[in-house]
């Protein structure tokens, strides 16, 4: 919270830190590049060694996953940054808005020459 109980961002820490979690992001793509399955027969052509190069594989697929999954979870931590800024500027904008709608309300009904427009019915006001 900002002075007066405003919410207030330091856009240029939220921009570093996104940039940050892009620069994380293309270190997980990078790496996940460099992942790859072990050649036919690398580990031997016995039972134990084809068994061993399948858990190998298994295991490349987790970590593939994983590094997937955490390069999806980076993307998106950076854009909902991104969206919350982008929401609280919003907000702002908004907020003076609707602040001037109720100071120009709060001066029409402050206006003593509002008078009762007949033309509109009972309850409807028409100012001067």
């Amino acid at each position: 919270m900002g002075d007066n109980g405003q919410v207030s961002v330091d856009a240029m820490r939220l921009d570093a830190a996104r940039q940050n979690l892009n620069d994380q992001r293309e270190r997980v793509l990078e790496a996940r590049k460099h992942l790859a399955d072990p050649v036919g027969g690398m580990f031997g052509g016995s039972s134990r060694g084809e068994w061993l190069g399948a858990v190998v594989r298994k295991g490349h697929q987790n970590i593939d996953s994983s590094l997937g999954d955490t390069a999806k979870g980076l993307h998106e931590t950076s854009e909902a940054i991104h969206d919350a800024m982008v929401a609280i500027e919003g907000a702002d904008v908004d907020a003076a808005v609707n602040a001037q709608k109720f100071a120009n309300a709060v001066a029409l009904m402050s206006n003593p020459l509002v008078i009762f427009n007949k033309n509109q019915g009972p309850g409807k006001y028409l100012a001067i």
